[in-house]
């Protein structure tokens, strides 16, 4: 028979347990308590863990003049956002990019030579530190730039060879050859910051191209980015000449407020070379309001027949007398030319289809501007030009019913104004363009109408209107 337990009396017929199988303590010493269990399960940390795929990285023997790259692989085993910065003591490492900012699992680093900073004769290796929120990590890079010595008896048959030849040499009197092309080429950073959006060449450097060699230097540019191009891409250099190569820099189809980045790449009988380039897309927002804010600006007051009011965050607008509008405008944020201008509309009090609301634009005081007009009741639209007092109809009212959203719906209003040209849009449709050259530029303004009653027993209610969500961009 085995020993019994003398804390909870099981008696498991093991002789040579050492703990209780029921109860975890010493079968030997009685009165034991049992250590108290955790009642929460251990909780995971979310916070980021650095890992690399490699340790090292070997570029093996050099050849003077390229640029050599290699790349690793930056990994975040945790949780939390892995950020930090990747730098060398090492002139002739360069690293791209230096900021760790991880937001995809991994992320490919990529390791440059410059081999013309790196020592002659030289074979050890340099560092790349990796310091994150997730931990440090170095990795070694290896290099070797000395030159191979051929075996004794190569030197001996080879020197056989040269004493036949030495005597022609000296017969016959041939010329020494050129050393060989080098290609010379600053590789800082190119940048393109702040570039205006939508435009086919928005901008250009130039890049000037040596041969510090003998022989002529031939080669091709390219890039690995669709939004830049190079001009010429062959190139020929005799040497101890420069040439110029254009780098131009397409924004079309590009975000505005966004970031890119490339290479442009040199390969030449003369050595390779790799150059950054920055592109930065500037935004095409150049005036915004959500009228949180009650001193954006915009004007404020209340009279015996109307009021114009911030109000729980939206900008509010009433006029009580038939047959005017109010207007709202903003003098602070100066005079536009050419913009586009979309803001949400729609109404606060009792609707009628006598009553419209709208933007006002290209404004140079009360009796000069243009007027676009929403009646959404309806779903009518106008476009009014007023010269010296005097109104003119652009486009008289017309059905849209389809595009405007009736009763007390939000309708996103736009007007785009390039030179001549006027275009209005109701929810992102396009309602009309016309042409009208009286105002290049001017103020904005937003407005509500209050049409006039058409018999004495039909009472038209105050126009009362609620805007929001301003934004003025570039066309």
């Amino acid at each position: 028979m085995g020993k019994k337990c003398k804390n909870c009396g099981w008696d498991g017929n093991q002789p040579d347990w050492k703990l209780c199988g029921r109860c975890g303590l010493d079968p030997d010493v009685a009165s034991q308590q049992p250590a108290a269990k955790s009642e929460q399960p251990p909780q995971l940390q979310d916070e980021p863990i650095l890992t690399l795929d490699k340790s090292y990285i070997d570029f093996g023997s050099l050849v003077p003049g390229a640029t050599l790259s290699k790349t690793f692989n930056i990994r975040n085993a945790g949780g939390g956002a892995l950020v930090g910065k990747i730098t060398s003591a090492e002139p002739w490492i360069g690293i791209f990019p230096a900021a760790v900012n991880l937001k995809e699992p991994t992320e490919e680093i990529l390791v440059t030579i410059d081999t013309s900073l790196v020592p002659l004769n030289f074979r050890g290796s340099g560092y790349i530190d990796i310091q994150t929120s997730g931990g440090n990590a170095r990795i070694e890079v290896k290099v070797n730039t000395q030159l191979k010595r051929k075996s004794k008896k190569g030197w001996i048959i080879a020197g056989s060879i040269i004493g036949s030849i030495a005597a022609i040499i000296l017969m016959v009197g041939v010329c020494p050859s050129s050393p060989p092309p080098v290609l010379n080429v600053n590789t800082s950073p190119i940048y393109f910051n702040n570039i205006k959006p939508g435009l086919g060449d928005a901008d250009y450097q130039t890049l000037t191209i040596g041969n510090t060699g003998g022989e002529k230097l031939t080669g091709t540019l390219t890039t690995n980015a669709n939004w830049l191009w190079l001009s010429p891409v062959q190139i020929e250099i005799d040497s101890g000449a420069n040439q110029n190569v254009r780098i131009h820099a397409s924004t079309s189809g590009l975000t505005s407020g966004s970031s890119y980045n490339c290479f442009v790449i040199i390969e030449t009988n003369g050595g390779e070379k790799q150059i950054p380039v920055y592109l930065t897309v500037a935004s095409s927002v150049i005036f915004e309001d959500d009228f949180s804010d009650p001193w954006s600006g915009w004007a404020v007051g209340s009279v015996t027949n109307g009021k114009a009011e911030y109000l729980d965050g939206e900008y509010r607008l009433l006029q009580k007398s038939g047959g005017y509008y109010r207007c709202g405008d903003n003098i602070e944020i100066g005079q536009f030319d050419d913009f586009a201008l979309e803001v949400d509309a729609q109404w606060h009090g009792t609707l009628s289809s006598s009553n419209y609301y709208g933007i006002v634009f290209r404004k140079q005081d009360n009796d000069d501007r243009y007027a676009f007009y929403v009646s959404s009741e309806d779903g009518y639209y106008a476009l009014e030009k007023v010269v010296k007092g005097t109104g003119s109809v652009l486009k008289d009212w017309t059905i849209a019913s389809t595009y405007i959203k009736k009763g007390a719906a939000v309708n996103r209003l736009k007007v785009v104004c390039a030179g001549p040209q006027i275009s209005l849009y109701v929810n992102n449709s396009l309602l009309t363009t016309v042409y009208d050259s009286s105002f290049s530029k001017g103020y904005i303004g937003l407005m509500v109408g209050k049409g006039e009653s058409t018999s004495s027993w039909i009472t038209v209610p105050d126009a009362d209107a609620l805007f929001d969500n301003l934004k003025i961009s570039a066309p």
